[in-house]
């Protein structure tokens, strides 16, 4: 079976959904991100990899802005956000953060659906009450999202009735409700049973097929080379390399690199 990226014959040369030049992050005296710059083109899949530490989630939070970075430039769909380190909040505007996340999917470790809500509940919760769609519109999306992540019978379970792998796949058609720009996946299998994994990643690949913009943080080393379409791996806060699946983890041009893809592998 082929193992070329799923999602490269998507991607495209326009304005890229997400940009990110030069950015910075410390937390009080600990820099964690030392000026990384990357794009993920419409339809791209865009893998961070590296050892625990590196940055990859930062990174993503900081996109996301959940973390405001120190300096640099984040541009969404053509809209850049430049953060001065010499104003509060690095410049930037309230609504402005708001606007950003309300155009971006996030989708997190631990799944963070709302235990006192339906899984339903949980799905049209943002578009509702954040985007102020009509009830009717979001509950007939969030069907088709639902069934789109197979678990269309569990529209009105709550969360602890769910395994793991459903939460998940839950948090997925969440994230999604809102028609997003992008969808930055933090680390989505990591809180996994392993025999739950494959039905998230599944799940993960089908979006990717159907050419969702998406940035994922993931340890899944031959997940992230079949759906990949560009594998950016981080090591101590910078880009340590670049590129397509079958350079970083076949012909890796740094030793940082290779003695990660080694460990990865067991090569």
């Amino acid at each position: 079976m082929s193992t070329a990226p799923l999602a490269r014959a998507a991607a495209s040369t326009e304005t890229p959904r997400i940009a990110v030049q030069n950015l910075k992050k410390s937390f009080g005296r600990l820099p964690v991100l030392h000026g990384v710059s990357l794009s993920a083109p419409q339809g791209s899949v865009i893998s961070l990899v590296g050892s625990s530490g590196s940055g990859k989630s930062t990174l993503l939070r900081c996109i996301n802005l959940l973390e405001v970075p120190d300096s640099g430039d984040i541009q969404i769909d053509g809209e850049t956000l430049h953060f001065d380190p010499a104003k509060p909040s690095g410049g930037v505007q309230p609504r402005q953060i708001r606007r950003i996340r309300s155009s971006l999917g996030m989708v997190f470790q631990s799944f963070n659906l709302w235990s006192h809500m339906t899984i339903l509940e949980n799905v049209i919760a943002a578009p509702v009450h954040v985007l102020g769609q009509p009830r009717s519109q979001a509950v007939e999306r969030a069907h088709d999202l639902l069934k789109r992540v197979g678990i269309a019978e569990k529209h009105d379970f709550f969360p602890a009735q769910l395994s793991g792998g459903q939460q998940q796949r839950a948090a997925i058609a969440r994230a999604m409700a809102i028609e997003p720009k992008a969808l930055l996946l933090d680390e989505p299998t990591s809180a996994l049973d392993p025999e739950l994994v494959a039905e998230v990643l599944q799940v993960i690949k089908d979006l990717a097929v159907a050419g969702t913009t998406m940035i994922l943080v993931t340890h899944e080393m031959r997940f992230a080379r079949e759906v990949s379409s560009t594998v950016v791996f981080l090591h101590r806060g910078v880009v340590g390399e670049m590129g397509p699946p079958a350079q970083i983890f076949d012909d890796p041009q740094t030793e940082a690199c290779r003695r990660f893809v080694r460990s990865e592998f067991g090569a």
